[in-house]
This record gives structure tokens, sequence and C-alpha cells, in this order.
């Protein structure tokens, strides 16, 4: 019974399988396959596709590749296709320039160009490759998608030689201008004509100061060897160190490369030495004198129990002494028990009595402050410095670009920053900056400005300050009516400037040191009688002194057994009268019972009392007259 059953299944499968083959086809409904497609159904889009584009480089600026871009057919409505440089062996920034657009064909139109930029150099290597693609087409459809720049090497092969920038040397002469010639040479002789550039760099001498700037390209022909570099240096009359800049060459041609490529020009200085200026290289202190001496050593004579003479001993010197290891001091300073030097490196080392720390070390404990230096110590942290003074306790330095630092002892407001308290380090003091010369009493301090402008502050009982009041200040105020002064000092209680070749003065006068003709204490300036030609002026305790312009000096005041008017007699003067044997004059120091004065040739004469031996001539003995300091000649 199961075997037709099976039979029977089989014949009915046959019989579907049949007519599923014979039944006629039956049509489905949708869209027409492109076989069945109308006429304008089966109109096809045109193709576009690039070419390729070959350029020699060059040496030098952009060349063009033009890559034009086809399409198959032309096209009734605008094609716009995306071009993009990609690199390959080039690359791009060093050997052409990114290209990034949409290169459009109008309508009607069948080719296009695309433009990339390729960079020329010098130098000698394979011929690079860079792709040009193409994506994105509207209105048709890509082709060759993709161009193949060529940017071809047209440098020559190298050649092996070096190039070297020499060096050269030239005196700067006095005035005009003279050219520095600097050769720049080949390893060899240049088998064809080559070029490099080349330009100036500044090195301590200053474009437009000491030389012209250049720049430019050397050529040497066909077997030459040698090309030339001229600059022009500038003359000028200021003796200066010898000083230098480079002459640098770059980018050779016909294959050489660069062995030296800085030459050194050297400008030598033909100026001869300036006289050394003797201004702030003599110092009277209390009762020492020190002064700046051939090779930056520093002599020092008279009182030291405070080891104010620095040579490391407590002895008296009644002729100059050598200050302990200074070999480069360019200006020394003087107070009551210590003394401060200026190194040509502009720092400053003190030595001596540190009672209200004067010496500016930055320790404030009473054991540094009964620790005497007898030789130079380094002030700490200070430098920069173009000019020093000392008062009688406390020490100023004026800074490059008219900062002003002091230190030590602060009574009565001498320092001007403001308070009373002793200062242990240098210390900015916004009140006296700018100023272009310090000058410090016992208990004031002055300054004075490039316009003649002069400010004090401190003790102003004996009207010192010369405000018009005897008010004590803690900061800077104008001494009143003074402009266009041109020097200043200050003593033990009275101050000094000179103004049109004019001593005025204030202050304490009951010894007549204000020379007015008075004895009457002055709160604002005076002018002193009967001295028109002034050129210096230096305070003591009760006498003045100033240099005129004729290389004499005259002082006024209180002159007493010490003789410290010098001139040759023991009378007091209310109005100044001439220093006998004294001529050539240029800077004078008044400590407070004596006088020095540098004069023609840089010998020092003193003269006032000499009981701690400090007018330096070897004896303790006064004089009524001017005597030469033994052994000193200020250098």
């Amino acid at each position: 019974m199961r075997q037709p059953r099976l039979l029977h299944s089989s014949l009915v499968a046959l019989a579907v399988s049949s007519a599923l083959l014979t039944a006629p086809a039956q049509a489905t409904p949708g869209p027409a396959t492109p076989d069945r497609a109308t006429p304008a159904a089966r109109a096809t889009l045109p193709s576009v596709a690039i070419g390729d584009a070959a350029v020699a480089e060059g040496s030098s600026g952009v060349r063009t590749a033009r890559f034009t871009l086809t399409l198959s057919t032309t096209s009734a409505s605008e094609v716009t296709v995306k071009v993009a440089t990609a690199d390959s062996t080039a690359t791009v920034g060093s050997d052409y320039n990114a290209l990034s657009t949409t290169v459009r064909f109008p309508a009607g139109t069948q080719t296009a160009v695309a433009n990339v930029g390729v960079r020329g150099d010098t130098i000698d290597e394979a011929t690079e490759t860079f792709r040009v693609r193409l994506s994105a087409p509207t209105g048709a459809s890509l082709g060759r998608s993709a161009g193949v720049g060529k940017v071809v090497d047209d440098d020559p092969p190298l050649t092996g030689l070096r190039v070297a920038a020499g060096d050269g040397s030239i005196a700067e002469g006095r005035t005009g201008a003279r050219n520095v010639v600097v050769p720049v040479t080949l390893s060899g002789p240049a088998p064809t004509a080559l070029t490099v550039d080349w330009t100036t760099i500044p090195g301590t001498a200053t474009d437009g100061v000491d030389y012209s700037s250049r720049s430019g390209r050397l050529s040497f022909a066909s077997g030459a060897t040698t090309a030339y570099a001229l600059v022009p240096i500038l003359g000028d009359t200021q003796h200066e160190p010898n000083e230098t800049l480079t002459v640098r060459i770059a980018t050779p041609t016909g294959g050489a490369k660069v062995g030296r490529p800085n030459g050194t020009i050297t400008i030598t200085n033909d100026d001869p030495v300036p006289p050394v200026s003797p201004v702030g290289r003599l110092s009277a202190g209390v009762l020492h004198t020190c002064a700046v001496v051939a090779g930056g050593a520093v002599k020092c004579w008279g009182f030291n129990d405070d080891g104010q003479l620095g040579n490391g001993t407590y002895g008296t010197a009644f002729a100059p002494t050598t200050v302990t290891g200074l070999t480069s001091a360019v200006k020394v300073a003087a107070g009551h028990g210590h003394t401060c030097a200026l190194l040509a490196d502009t720092t400053v080392k003190c030595w001596g009595l540190n009672t209200d720390l004067q010496l500016g070390l930055g320790v404030d404990t009473q054991l540094d402050r009964n620790q005497d230096r007898l030789t130079p110590v380094t002030v700490p942290g200070l430098t920069g410095v173009i000019a020093i003074e000392a008062g009688s306790h406390h020490t100023c330095a004026i800074l490059t670009g008219g900062t002003v630092k002091c230190w030590g002892e602060g009574f009565g407001g001498r320092q001007g920053n403001g308070g009373d308290s002793d200062v242990a380090s240098p210390t900015t003091v916004a009140g006296w900056a700018g100023a272009v010369q310090m000058s410090a009493g016992l208990h004031h301090t002055c300054g004075r400005w490039a316009d003649g402008t002069v400010k004090c502050s401190g003790s102003n009982f004996n009207g010192e300050l010369g405000d018009g009041t005897q008010v004590n200040r803690t900061t800077p105020v104008a001494a009143s009516g003074i402009s266009g002064a041109t020097a200043l000092g200050t003593g033990q209680y009275h101050t000094c400037v000179v103004v049109a070749a004019v001593p005025r003065c204030w202050g304490y006068n009951f010894e007549g040191a204000l020379g007015d003709g008075t004895q009457q204490t002055r709160y604002s300036s005076v002018p002193m009688t009967g001295v028109t030609t002034a050129s210096a002026v230096s305070l003591g305790q009760d006498h003045t002194c100033v240099v005129l312009t004729s290389g004499s000096a005259r002082c006024v005041g209180f002159n007493g057994s010490d003789a410290r008017l010098g001139d040759g007699t023991t009378n007091d003067s209310f109005t100044s009268v001439p220093v006998s044997n004294l001529s050539g004059a240029s800077v004078i120091e008044s400590g407070v019972f004596h006088t020095c004065a540098v004069v023609t040739g840089g010998a020092v004469r003193c003269w006032g009392s000499n009981a701690a031996g400090q007018l330096g001539n070897g004896t303790g003995a006064g004089t009524l007259t001017p005597v030469t300091v033994t052994g000193v000649t200020v250098g």
C-alpha cells in the first residue's frame, strides 16, 4: 500500500514542475529595468578624467604644473568636480603647493585646467611626483580620477665644491664710511657660473651706528674660486672695545654646498683713550681720604679706628695705603667710619664700620653690627651701579636707568624711604628715581635731577633741606627755587648747589659757611657773594669750598687753627677767599675739617686739619696751604 502513494506523489510533483515551465510569463508592476528604459532615460552622463603634468622645478620661485581635465562628451548643464593634491615622493610645502578646489565645466565645454605651484630649489635630487585626485562630481561620473604630477629636477649634479665665508677686519676711522672686504671662497674652481646669497648679522657692533647692514647675491664666474662681499663701516670718535658682526652665506647654486656659513668682521677701534675723569675718584670722609689710582686700585689715608682704610688693620696712616684686593675700582665714597668702592663690573664693595648697617650686607644682628670689616666685602645683590655716595652712616647708589638704592642708618628720614629705621640691604627709594647725582651729609641726603632741580630728605633743624621750613622729612622734598643746578654738595648741617656758575647755599651759617657775608641760618637758598664762575662745590662741617672754571679754588667759613680755608691764614671768613698755591683743580672734596682737590695730571693736594693724617703727606702736622699727597695719582 505504501509504494503506490509514493508514485502518486512523484507524479504530482512532476506535473507541477511541468506546469511552471510551460505557463506564460506575467508582467510585474513597477519601474522599468534599463533594458526596458525609454530613449531619454537611456542617455548616459559624461565621464570626467584628469591627465598628468610635468614641470622642471627651477632654482627658485614657483612654476606652474597644468593638469587638463576632460569630459567624455559635452554637457548641456554645468559640470563640477573637486580637485585635491596628495603627496607621493614629493612633499607638499617643500616641493609643491597644496591645492584643494572645485573645477567647473560651463555647459557646452569639454576641458578645464587645475594649476599646481611647483617650488624651485638648488638641490640635486631625483624627479619627484605628487597626485591630483578628483572626487564628488556633479553632472558627470568619474573616469580617470588621479593625475600624476612630476617635479623634474633641473639642478646640475653635485660638484662636491664647498663655499666658505671668510673674515674681514678694518679700522673704523673717525668720520664717514669705509668698506670692509669679506672674501667668500670655493674649495675649487667653479665648473659653471655659481651664486651664493649673503647677509650681515649684528654682533657687538650695532647696525646704523657701527656699520650699515647689507645683503645680496655673489656670483662666481666659471673657473673662479673667490667672490667678495663689501660692508660699509661707520667711523666715530668714541674710544670703545673692538666690535664684531657676522657675514652669513646660504643657498649656493650649481650643486655646491655651504662649508663655513659664517664669517666675522672685526671693527678695530682707532680712537685714542680719553683722559679718565676724576669725578667720583676722590672722596673725603670725616677724618680719612681715599682715591682711585691707575689700574683700578684704591689708596686711603688718615684715621682708621674702624677699618675704614681697608688695609686689614686698625692703624692710622699718615701716608696713602693700598686697600686690600681692589683692582678694578672706578669710583670711591668715604663716610664717617666706612668706605665703599664701585667696581668696573658695576658691583660695589664696602669696608669699615657697620654699626648702622652702612655696609649693606643684608644681615641685621647685634653681632654683625659690632663686626668691622677691615677689608672690602661685596654688597650682596647690588649690580648695575653707576654712582656711589657715602653719608656719615648711610650709603646710596644710582643704578642704570635712574633707580636709586640706599641702606644703613635711617635716623631722621635721611634715606628718603618714608621711615627712619636702619636698612640692612640696598633698597629702592622711589622718591630718588631719576636722580643723576646724590650727596649725603650727616643726617640728610639730597639728589639732583637732569633738569637741575634738587630734592632733600632727613633732618631739617638747621634748614639743610632748603624747603623754607625746619620740618624733618622722611621723603624727598624740593629745595625751594632751585632749577638748573649743575653741581650739588652736602655738609654736616648745610647744602649748596651751583646754578649758572653761582653757588647757592642754605642751612646752618653761624660760622659763615654759606658765603653770603652773614651768620644767619637760611631755610632756602642764598647766593654766595662774589663767586660767578664756579664749576664744583664741596662742604665740610663749617666750611665750604668751590672750584672755579679757571682751575683755582675758593673757600669760606670757619678756618681756625686747622686752616680749613687753605688761604695761608687761620682767620675765619664770611665771604670766600682764594686757596693759596692751587691751580688746575677739577674736583674738590671736603671732609669735616679738611679739603682735597685733584689737579692737572691727577695729583691730589690737600689742606686743613692733619691730626689723623687725612692730608696724606706723611706727617701729622697741619699746614696753612695745600700740600701734595704722597705717591697718589688719580687715574
